[in-house]
């Protein structure tokens, strides 16, 4: 049985509200009542934006189609070479390294706000988070669940973004 489109939309809102109900109960218990009023807030907007991503880069999920060993899918939708979206002139490929430039700048500003990082463990910490998602991406690629895919140039767009991000924090705080 397939699902329709509006089954399918109710299913990802229903999913989302009841994480962000769970990452709100966990985050009350473990930020809110151990910080300072400043402190509570770069945790707050780190907070969700981490959610964010989580659900920008991850989520929905789609089982319809669960199957195994779609290699050609996998080789088809998952760009090793770098740039190659850009090279081929594939639809909306600069727009897409736009967007995951600016999707890791709160990142590199808001970590080191938060835990006073240097700019090698910020950068440590950040990239070791895209590499993962990436990697979840093409795991989740590889079984055919929901759409994501494995982009090199999404790591290097991302780590530029962390590395202007971190940037901004230094110009913020006047240490450059």
């Amino acid at each position: 049985m397939l699902i329709t489109h509006q089954q399918w939309n109710l299913f990802v809102i229903i999913q989302f509200l009841i994480e962000i109900i769970i990452f709100i109960a966990i985050y009350y218990h473990y930020i809110y009542l151990r910080y300072q009023h400043k402190q509570f807030i770069y945790y707050t907007l780190f907070y969700f934006y981490v959610i964010g991503i989580l659900f920008v880069t991850i989520l929905p999920l789609d089982f319809q189609y669960f199957e195994f060993g779609h290699w050609n899918h996998i080789y088809n939708h998952n760009f090793l070479f770098p740039f190659r979206d850009v090279f081929y002139h594939y639809r909306g490929a600069i727009y897409n390294v736009i967007l995951n430039i600016l999707l890791f700048i709160p990142f590199g500003l808001l970590f080191p706000l938060i835990y006073h990082y240097s700019f090698i463990k910020t950068h440590f910490i950040g990239l070791s988070m895209i590499i993962s998602i990436e990697i979840i991406q093409l795991l989740l690629s590889l079984f055919c669940i929901g759409f994501r895919t494995f982009d090199i140039t999404d790591i290097m767009m991302n780590d530029l973004g962390l590395c202007l991000g971190y940037l901004i924090y230094k110009i913020l705080k006047g240490n450059v």
